[in-house]
């Protein structure tokens, strides 16, 4: 019998096996399906509670227990917020004891099969990608001027980086970009048009993802570290007062074939709806996150307003995108019921438990990107002034937004 969550869990298990890589015994991946299938059934275990134990019916009894020297009948009783998780059984080695040589080594730790690889590297894998599903997020890579003259130098040679907006940037990846934290805010001339390209994560597919452009909101609790303010979905559809939107674009993250692993064939595409194996392929050269921290995959030209006003010259943009909007359907009569799926595929989901809320939502917003207008009769005084903020924009770099 299958979960109500089953073609997420799938999905995630076959990335997981993919991403952990070969073991150092068997020379091959992490065998991944249900745990009955796998392993053996196994009524009440510790899997099937973690993830169902507060919401399917008849199994919640409060108890007294005495062994141990006991504990209050309080602490076996469940909201039904709680116990909504996904519980994968990771079994290491056949070995409880393998030996040290099998162990691994910090040498390409984030390369599936690299030159340091065995047990200890290939969970750390596994443990960071469980980590980084949880949430969605996006990470803005670039944000190119394409005019000769944009403030502070010449235009960024991006060999790597196709000016037509067009199409998204499948496979094309710059490997000098490393992370830059501390910018959300950037002049540039009014009129001018920026090429952004981004990478959408803690995701396997991209419904949808585009840019939009606002007007700077005149509001003093605006928390600019925050995606999307830190403001609602509601909040943001309705006090945002949009001015330019890109085309949507959709597609594979990296995590399920859009660079990473390479692009999935249309069969294996489709699993990506319905649970099973992805039969990912890793990637001997993109999978390494120490040379590719941030993969480009999606890219789109906004046109700063040239009408010049003083007093407005200020505009946010925000990287928008919707993701996994198939794990929401399910091969049971029942919806799907954990936290991870309902967070990004249900709006209409809100579970609170002991001060902690999770919240459902469509749309996932980057953090906030600040963009001042100028004039261009003002190239040389700002030249001068935010050189710095300026030099930094000559070579490729990245903005993380999550």
């Amino acid at each position: 019998k299958q979960s109500p969550d089953d073609i997420a869990q799938s999905v995630l298990g076959s990335a997981l096996s993919a991403y952990a890589g070969k073991g150092p015994e068997k020379h091959a991946n992490y065998p991944h399906n249900r745990l009955n299938d796998i392993v053996y059934p196994v009524r009440g275990g510790m899997e099937d509670w973690g993830y169902a134990g507060s919401w399917y019916s008849g199994i919640r009894k409060p108890c007294t227990p005495s062994e141990y020297g006991g504990y209050p009948k309080e602490k076996t009783m469940y909201t039904n917020a709680q116990l909504r998780v996904f519980n994968y059984l990771v079994e290491t080695s056949d070995s409880k004891t393998p030996p040290a040589s099998q162990l691994g080594s910090m040498t390409q730790i984030l390369r599936p099969n690299g030159q340091g690889n065995g047990h200890i590297p290939r969970n750390v894998r596994l443990a960071l990608l469980m980590t980084d599903i949880v949430q969605p997020y996006n990470s803005l890579v670039e944000m190119v001027p394409l005019g000769n003259d944009r403030v502070g130098g010449k235009i960024p040679d991006s060999k790597n980086l196709s000016l037509q907006c067009t199409e998204p940037l499948l496979d094309q990846v710059t490997p000098e970009v490393e992370p830059i934290h501390d910018r959300t805010e950037y002049t540039f001339y009014a009129g001018e048009t920026l090429m952004l390209s981004w990478e959408v994560g803690g995701s396997f597919y991209v419904n949808d993802t585009h840019v939009v452009v606002a007007k700077w909101p005149k509001d003093s609790s605006l928390d600019i570290d925050k995606p999307g303010f830190g403001w609602s979905e509601s909040q943001l559809e309705s006090s945002l007062d949009i001015i330019q939107k890109t085309l949507p674009l959709k597609g594979p993250t990296r995590w399920a074939g859009g660079g990473l692993f390479g692009s999935p064939s249309s069969t294996e595409f489709s699993t990506l709806f319905r649970g099973g194996d992805l039969k990912l392929q890793p990637n001997p050269v993109l999978n390494d996150r120490e040379i590719y921290p941030i993969l480009p995959a999606w890219k789109g030209c906004i046109n700063i307003p040239d009408s010049f006003n003083e007093e407005s010259n200020e505009y946010v943009v925000f990287i928008v995108s919707t993701v996994d909007q198939g794990w929401k359907k399910s091969t049971s009569s029942m919806l799907p019921q954990s936290h991870l799926v309902n967070a990004r595929t249900n709006s209409s989901w809100k579970m609170e438990n002991n001060g902690h809320v999770v919240e459902g939502r469509l749309k996932w917003y980057s953090r906030p990107i600040k963009i001042k207008a100028i004039q261009r009769r003002d190239k040389d005084s700002v030249s001068k002034a935010s050189g710095d903020v300026n030099q930094s924009l000559a070579s490729p770099g990245a903005v993380d937004l999550d």
